[in-house]
């Protein structure tokens, strides 16, 4: 027993150097990379080579120094996710960035973070990112303007900020309409080379919905919330609103105050019936 005051009383008055503390400042000061990721307005990709384990091993690669303080500094500097989500960053592709993570989101994720760029850029694009962090994009890489360049000198593995030229909306009508039976076949039909997802949208379904392929229309969200989303929509015929969240089973739609079916969409994103003519659309997760 007295052996194991004595534990008790070494590992409580040493739990303050156990637990560092980061100062203030370097997580309150916004660097210029937040700042440009934040001005792109839209959900960041982040894929920062994070050569390191400062818990077990130290910090290995350019860090200087086994310091907690120097990571946070880093962490906060670069935007990894989801450290940047305090200055207004949301992200796309990362465990609960919208705050549901589910076996389609895993399979999307792994799929992206394996595949070479230009096939990620696809997957990226439909569900409407808008800009990429990373120190691996190859040089000139179609798709990608550079924003934001960090300099060598500075501490960590330097990286930059990249907007996507072609970026889709987060919420739009589709022009063509594809059926999928399975998760798999969904996956398929999008990482084909000639699926454009400006164009295109796959959903999975038993049935074919009776809607129109193509026409002109236009959407905008109104107004979000953590468990709620408002869009108006407006277009010439009926078709599938994509929304570039999460599907679970926990949504529940409506279009213009009328329970209306959600569809998987293009494998993890989800999709609403809408009519032609004007509609105001709400999803919320229960």
């Amino acid at each position: 027993m007295l052996l194991l005051m004595v534990v008790i009383a070494d590992l409580t008055t040493t739990a303050a150097s156990l637990l560092p503390t980061v100062p203030t400042p370097v997580v309150e000061q916004r660097s210029p990379l937040v700042m440009h990721a934040k001005s792109l307005n839209g959900p960041i990709f982040e894929q920062t080579e994070k050569d390191l384990e400062p818990v077990m091993f130290g910090i290995k690669g350019r860090y200087t120094a086994d310091d907690v303080r120097q990571l946070a500094a880093v962490q906060a500097r670069q935007a990894w996710a989801l450290s940047g989500a305090a200055f207004g960053i949301r992200y796309a592709f990362d465990p609960c960035a919208d705050g549901s993570y589910t076996m389609r989101n895993q399979r999307i994720e792994d799929l992206v973070a394996r595949a070479d760029w230009p096939r990620r850029l696809k997957w990226l694009r439909s569900a409407g990112v808008a800009g990429v962090i990373s120190s691996a994009v190859p040089a000139d890489t179609p798709g990608l303007r550079l924003v934001y360049k960090e300099s060598v000198g500075q501490t960590g593995i330097p990286t930059a900020l990249y907007a996507l030229v072609d970026r889709l909306p987060e919420v739009r009508r589709a022009h063509r309409i594809v059926v999928a039976r399975s998760i798999a076949e969904a996956v398929d039909k999008v990482d084909r080379a000639d699926f454009d997802p400006s164009e295109t949208v796959v959903i999975e379904t038993s049935s074919i919905p009776k809607l129109l392929d193509g026409g002109s229309g236009n959407a905008r969200i109104v107004r979000e919330t953590a468990d709620e989303m408002e869009i108006e929509t407006t277009g010439d015929a009926a078709t599938l609103l994509l929304v570039a969240r999460s599907f679970t089973s926990r949504l529940e739609g409506r279009v213009n105050g009328v329970i209306a079916p959600i569809f998987p969409a293009n494998v993890h994103l989800l999709a609403i019936p809408v009519p032609s003519g004007r509609a105001i659309v709400t999803v919320t997760r229960h």
